[in-house]
């Protein structure tokens, strides 16, 4: 599952067009790729989901602190 996270990451901010790019508490927030807005939540463990144009887009979810599944909308 962290190897998904981490892909679907990479994905999504690798891309060129990455504009407005925020953070809070030293964590990225938001971006935006190609004017649709991604956002991103935290909790105590990590990310813990993403949306896409104010669609869920992908869920973490944690057991012991450490990511055990990546979901996807």
């Amino acid at each position: 599952p962290f190897a998904l996270l981490d892909q679907s990451l990479r994905g999504a901010v690798g891309n060129s067009s990455v504009t407005g790019i925020t953070y809070t508490n030293g964590q990225v927030t938001g971006w935006t790729v190609a004017s649709v807005a991604y956002v991103a939540a935290y909790g105590a463990d990590g990310l813990i989901s993403i949306t896409r144009g104010g669609q869920p887009f992908m869920t973490v979810t944690y057991t012991n602190g450490l990511p055990t599944t990546v979901t996807y909308a």
